[in-house]
């Protein structure tokens, strides 16, 4: 009986990128492509409508359509990190027209009239998507405190929605401090991706929400 032996090196088992004619990976013509796209954005620059880092002076617009132990905390951490809170919704006055309250807080986030916006809903989906039908809200539904880092890192997102069925009062304390800690980011390619964004969207001044019976 022959017995064939064959030898084969650690290194075969690895993944390894095609080499193009010019020498380049695909790695390597992805981060060309990347830093092409962002210097043609940046050579027709967007008006972008970037937040500002939060201080203890600034104020907030927070929004509901239903109360909960939850909303109570998140008010009384906002209030505790001296911000000035303006409610809408449940937590004002008991309204729970979910789509007018998020388009609420976030023209008043984009007007200049509060720093950052919080929104909550049964599962934060529905206010995540109306706020972000106002033009310059960027609207994050987040579910830990990573995302929340993020949204505000790479998304430069100035409202944050959270999930009123979903989110315990610990984690979304959590999610909020990371909202609040976490900067815009600096990076060119991140800045005309947000400008995109901006640029892509469709504007009409003359459409306001009709109210849910």
């Amino acid at each position: 009986m022959e017995v064939f032996t064959i030898v084969v090196a650690p290194s075969d088992f690895l993944w390894q990128p095609p080499i193009f004619d010019d020498g380049g990976t695909l790695l390597d013509r992805a981060s060309r492509r990347r830093k092409s796209a962002a210097h043609k954005k940046s050579a027709a620059p967007v008006e972008a409508l970037p937040m500002t880092a939060p201080s203890q002076a600034n104020s907030v617009a927070f929004g509901s359509d239903d109360t909960s132990p939850l909303t109570d905390a998140l008010l009384l951490e906002l209030q505790r990190r001296g911000y000035r809170v303006q409610k809408f919704g449940a937590i004002l006055d008991g309204t729970t027209n979910w789509p007018r309250i998020a388009q609420r807080v976030a023209k008043t986030v984009v007007e200049g009239d509060a720093t950052f916006g919080v929104l909550c809903c049964w599962t934060g989906t529905g206010v995540s998507i109306a706020a972000n039908k106002v033009f310059g809200a960027r609207a994050a539904l987040c579910g830990d405190a990573a995302t929340a880092q993020g949204a505000r890192r790479w998304n430069d997102a100035n409202v944050l929605a959270l999930s009123l069925r979903s989110t315990s009062i610990a984690v979304a304390l959590e999610i909020l401090d990371a909202f609040i800690a976490a900067q815009p980011s600096t990076d060119p390619g991140d800045i005309a991706a947000i400008e995109a964004i901006e640029a892509n969207a469709t504007v009409r001044e003359d459409v306001d929400f009709v109210p849910v019976q």
